[in-house]
């Protein structure tokens, strides 16, 4: 079964590219990955690209260039090793994403590099929230079984939009999560929820490359849909 990153919040370029010593170190290798996220805004389905760049050692450039030619600048994490620019809500339009390839070129030590990703958008389907319920010290989360699903995820962010918890990616036949205030089912980032905290519920559904492997998946997403409910924390 494959499973997913979650946009840039479990990523680690570890997970693609084994570590070597000095003595044994690898040539220079690179991943570029496009993906659409497709959510609800203003009760219509919306759609905006993430990009991003992955070498298995430190870059000091990187952009995306669509088939239309619109170039994106990526932005690079601490380290050089990740580039990226995530899909903000500006970025979300009714117009369906560009399909073909996008191109990324990369920059390493003064020699420039270039990788192709192919996005295909097969517009996947929301996945509903049949019930979000508190019981005592948790927030049991069950839905309908999405078909196009290859893994789920559920983040809860709070009124700041802060994302203040993660789930591990759970298998496509999950149905049922329970989100417990202890942290053991999931990372809190921003503390323990308190008794009145109004969260936004996001339930994502994940769709892999074809050409995704059980070593790549997680750097070669397709398509992400977000399905939300707002969430009262209480009981």
């Amino acid at each position: 079964q494959k499973i997913g990153k979650l946009l840039a919040l479990f990523l680690s370029v570890g997970i693609l590219f084994s570590c070597n010593d000095d003595d044994n170190v690898s040539p220079f290798d690179f991943i570029g990955d496009v993906y659409v996220t497709k959510r609800m805004i203003n009760d219509e389905a919306q759609f905006a690209n993430s990009y991003y760049a992955y070498g298995n050692q430190a870059m000091t450039f990187a952009q995306a260039t669509t088939p239309g030619g619109t170039e994106i600048a990526l932005s690079s994490d601490s380290d050089g090793y990740t580039y990226g620019k995530a899909a903000n809500n500006p970025d979300f339009t009714l117009v369906a994403p560009e399909e073909g390839n996008y191109t990324f070129d990369v920059i390493h030590q003064d020699i420039q590099h270039q990788a192709i990703d192919l996005l295909v958008f097969d517009d996947i389907d929301f996945t509903t929230i049949s019930s979000a319920e508190m019981e005592i010290g948790r927030l049991v989360v069950e839905w309908d079984k999405n078909p196009d699903a290859q893994v789920y995820m559920l983040r809860l962010i709070n009124e700041e939009g802060e994302i203040v918890f993660g789930s591990p990616t759970l298998p496509s036949a999950a149905v049922l999560f329970e989100i417990e205030e202890t942290g053991a089912s999931g990372t809190w980032d921003v503390g323990y929820p308190n008794l009145g905290d109004i969260y936004t519920l996001e339930l994502h559904a994940f769709v892999f490359d074809d050409e995704a492997t059980d070593s790549d998946y997680s750097f070669n997403i397709q398509e992400i849909s977000i399905s939300e409910e707002t969430v009262l924390w209480n009981y």
